[in-house]
Parts: C-alpha cells; sequence; structure tokens
C-alpha cells in the first residue's frame, strides 16, 4: 500500500549545485520521504492451503481451502482502523473522507488477499456513522503472474533437489511440494510415518490457532 499526503502538506523540495548537477541534501531527502508511506501487510488468517486435516476441523473452515476465516476478516479491518488513527485522526496525513489519489492498494489475485486490502481500506475511511461506506480501488495482476510471489521454483534449489534425488522436482508448490523434499531427502520423524502424512504439517499448523483439540488427536494416532 502506498499513501501520499495532500500536495498542498507537503513543502517544496528545492535543489542545490554540487559541481556540474543539482542534487538534494540530506534535509531536503527527509521532506520528500515524509510525502509518501510505503505499507507492506499480509492477509488476514486463513484456513489450510491444499487440505483439512479431518472432517471435524473441515467444518471449522466453512469459507474453504485457503479463504480468509472470520478472524482473517475481523483482523483485517482491525488494521485498517489502526492506520486510520495513525494516519488521518493524529498524523493528518491523508485527507478524510478519501481522496483515491492519496492512496494506492496492490494486491496477488487471489481472493484472501483482495479480502484483506478491501477491509484494510475500508475500515481506514470508515466512520462511526458509516463504519463500512468506503469503496477504495485495489490493484492487481493476471492470477499466473509472479510479480508479488515468490518463483515457482528456485533454479538453485531445484538443480540441488535433482542432484540429491535423481529426478527432478516438481513444478508445484505448497504442501505437496513440501512432501516430495520429505521424502526425496529421506527425513523420518516418529509423528509423520510417510509422505502422506507430511503433507498434513501445513492444514496442521494453521489448524491449531482454531482447535487444539485436532492436532493433539493427529499426533496420538500416528
Amino acid at each position: 500500500m502506498l499513501l501520499k499526503k495532500h500536495p498542498q502538506l507537503c513543502k517544496d523540495v528545492h535543489t542545490v549545485r554540487r559541481g556540474n548537477g543539482r542534487q538534494p541534501t540530506g534535509v531536503q531527502w527527509f521532506l520528500n520521504s515524509a510525502c509518501s508511506r510505503k505499507i507492506l501487510f499480509q492477509h488476514g488468517a486463513r484456513a489450510p492451503l491444499a487440505q483439512f486435516s479431518d472432517n471435524t476441523t473441515k467444518a471449522k473452515f466453512p469459507n474453504g481451502l485457503g479463504e480468509l476465516t472470520a478472524d482473517g476478516i475481523r483482523g483485517s479491518f482491525e488494521l485498517g482502523k489502526y492506520l486510520q488513527n495513525r494516519y488521518i485522526t493524529k498524523k493528518k496525513f491523508l485527507r478524510t473522507p478519501l481522496l483515491p489519489s492519496q492512496v494506492y492498494f496492490r494486491s496477488r489475485a487471489i481472493n484472501r488477499c483482495l479480502m484483506s486490502a478491501l477491509a484494510v481500506g475500508s475500515a481506514m475511511f470508515s466512520t462511526e456513522t458509516k463504519p463500512a461506506m468506503n469503496a477504495v480501488s485495489v490493484y492487481s495482476y493476471e492470477k499466473d503472474e509472479e510479480l508479488l510471489d515468490h518463483p515457482r521454483q528456485c533454479p538453485y534449489v531445484a538443480s540441488r533437489l535433482k542432484q540429491k534425488c535423481r529426478v527432478s522436482p516438481p513444478s508445484f508448490t505448497g504442501p505437496l511440494y513440501d512432501a516430495f523434499v520429505y521424502e526425496c531427502l529421506g527425513l523420518k520423524s516418529s509423528y509423520f510415518s510417510d509422505t502422506g502424512s507430511f503433507a498434513k504439517a501445513e492444514a496442521l499448523v494453521t489448524e491449531v490457532n482454531r482447535t487444539r483439540l485436532t492436532i493433539y488427536f493427529f499426533f496420538k494416532s500416528s
């Protein structure tokens, strides 16, 4: 997210001659930077990405795999209220009501990221009388692009895995890829007896904050 102070509130930046060019002084650089803020935040709490550990836990994530939970939506809204207090109420950095040219949201093209950005933006400019009546633009990109995502497969890591496993690693990422690495490296654990059980590790870690019984019974039965 990029926040830009209203042009009338930014002081003019003058330059001084240095040799053959004109460059801002250190103080002038500070004035420049005071006219904008870049804020990075992750999506809110989500469900497991690829699978649930069992059907009982699945019922606790009604929005489906990889989607925001109720806590995730609430947390994103609370972040927006924090930013409102910091940059609108206290610092008067942004105008209220919303001035679209002052705020730029950029998000990955997946539901949990887009919904988080919308919740944060809506909360930032909400009021007591209109708590959710704000339309904040969120810019994204095509779903298969990797501009804001990690590379699908690091060439260096892929070459090491191929040398170790004598087979090229799969192109997919996530829990199934983790399970491939677990099997390839010959890792052993009393908790994960095989590749299939290790593939549930991501689900268990994600679920533990919602239901501690699930992870307990999984390990007890393994």
